[in-house]
């Protein structure tokens, strides 16, 4: 059953690339330019309008952002958002949303256009908070965030009004980079954002103007009016770095005693 399971994942996850294979195939036919999508990606690409701090946050964003692919057990059903590429030490990780982990390890895949590698363990799917971190192999097409153990304790120094940045997949488009700033605060810590999100643009890490990853993103804004149920796809909730436990990779299973 579970190799059944792997079988179906894959097929999925091909039927997944192969989509977005075709349309990027599509877009290099009718696009007289012949620009190449993968390329105009890179941190490389950044504007140069922007100051050094400023440009250098933009690209640790872009350089660590990854499509999360995960399935259903039994394959009916994908869940796409996105993350961000960590490292600790030795050891590879991507930082998520835990409502878009919707199977197990064996049914998840880390995508970023026509490469994509596996999930070696969930090491945490924390469901109250929404974040996930899931170990990884090395990927040699993206470029991870060094995490210190010391690090969300020196995360904490952001203001209101403050630029951010991040990449994401909304509508699982992209990636697309989005700049904002600090809107407000709410009672338990969490960070209001004015930018731009939607559905598939949870988990990517938010940066500030010195290239810190200051959060990630959990939600966009919901409201109601006389008309009903109003989505505010510019008010972005985010979850900060130190409202996440990042004890499971400073001390690994394995290592405890």
């Amino acid at each position: 059953m579970k190799e059944f399971k792997k079988i179906l994942f894959s097929c999925l996850l091909v039927a997944f690339l192969g989509a977005v294979a075709s349309y990027s195939s599509y877009v290099s036919i009718t696009d007289t330019r012949n620009y190449n999508k993968y390329l105009l990606s890179q941190p490389e690409m950044v504007s140069a309008y922007y100051e050094i701090s400023e440009k250098n946050a933009i690209k640790s964003s872009v350089g660590s952002a990854v499509h999360v692919v995960s399935s259903t057990p039994d394959g009916t059903m994908i869940s796409l958002s996105s993350g961000s590429y960590v490292k600790y030490e030795n050891k590879f990780y991507i930082l998520t949303t835990s409502h878009g982990v919707i199977g197990d390890c064996d049914s998840l895949a880390i995508v970023y256009f026509d490469h994509y590698t596996g999930c070696v363990d969930m090491t945490v799917n924390n469901k109250s908070l929404d974040y996930a971190l899931i170990e990884v192999q090395e990927i040699d097409f993206r470029k991870p965030i060094a995490i210190g153990s010391g690090f969300s304790k020196n995360q904490k120094k952001y203001h209101l009004m403050d630029k951010v940045y991040y990449t994401g997949y909304p509508n699982s488009a992209g990636p697309l980079t989005f700049g904002g700033t600090i809107s407000g605060f709410d009672e338990s810590g969490l960070i209001y954002i004015h930018s731009y999100a939607w559905s598939g643009s949870s988990g990517a890490g938010v940066f500030d103007s010195k290239g810190k990853l200051i959060g990630m993103v959990m939600a966009i804004d919901v409201g109601t009016s006389e008309y009903g149920v109003d989505v505010l796809e510019d008010i972005i909730v985010v979850i900060p770095i130190d409202m996440i436990d990042w004890t499971p990779i400073f001390f690994p299973k394995e290592d405890k005693k």
